[in-house]
């Protein structure tokens, strides 16, 4: 059956995400997008292919962001002290303005997975 890219969340994601490597790496039998489009909108490539091609460019997308976020977890004592002191600095920032308006935001919660360090920089920021 013939498939409509126009509005499809999978081809909207494509469009975004997608770069040439990834179809090299992941999808060697189409050139780029705008093949595998052709093709889907022909018809004979299923919703399934696609969306496993989708979802290898994710996670191609997402890998160093989760790098990032595991070396961070493994310092969050270091984390907390350059959360406090950009909290510091913008506070010093809104004293100073003058059109303030309302409250300063606070970090509410932390996930308690982080521990000791969120209950510590939590008790730094209240007082």
């Amino acid at each position: 059956d013939p498939g409509r890219v126009e509005g499809n969340p999978v081809f909207i994601y494509l469009e975004a995400f997608s770069r040439p490597e990834y179809f090299a790496e992941f999808l060697p039998e189409y050139s780029g997008l705008e093949e595998l489009e052709e093709h889907y909108r022909k018809g004979g490539l299923g919703d399934v292919k696609v969306k496993k091609f989708l979802n290898n460019v994710m996670q191609a997308e997402l890998s160093p962001i989760r790098q990032k976020r595991s070396m961070w977890e493994q310092r969050l004592p270091e984390l907390c002290e350059i959360l406090k002191a950009g909290t510091e600095k913008a506070r010093a920032a809104g004293e100073s303005s003058r059109w303030r308006k309302s409250p300063p935001v606070e970090i509410q919660s932390i996930p308690p997975a982080y521990g000791e360090a969120a209950r510590q920089f939590r008790s730094e920021m209240a007082g």
